[in-house]
């Protein structure tokens, strides 16, 4: 996906926030990407124009619905509170969420 995207390991490595180290084995499977980590990519190219990735189908509400978000304390709960909205997007009214 890196080489779709154009970027080298070093602007890969940025833009996820790891040591450029790390992206090597990810490449190579010898070791797995973190799930985090694959999630943020994954995004991150959805976002961009398609004719920068055109070898990349992603589908946007899929890793969005498997995005999972533990709190740093195991055991506590943070709520997450979405009120309904309207947007306007080419000319039309739509419904969607947005942090409460």
């Amino acid at each position: 996906m890196r080489k779709a995207l154009k970027w080298t390991t070093r602007e890969l490595a940025a833009r996820l926030g790891v040591r450029e180290e790390i992206v090597s084995p990810w490449e190579h499977d010898r070791e797995p990407i973190g799930p985090g980590s694959k999630k943020l990519l994954h995004l991150m190219a959805v976002e961009l124009p398609a004719e920068n990735a055109p070898a990349v189908e992603l589908n946007r509400r899929r890793i969005l619905v498997d995005m999972q978000i533990n709190p740093a304390t195991p055991g506590r709960h943070v709520p997450l509170r979405l009120k309904s909205v309207r947007l306007k997007r080419n000319r039309k009214q739509e419904r969607a969420y947005a942090i409460a």
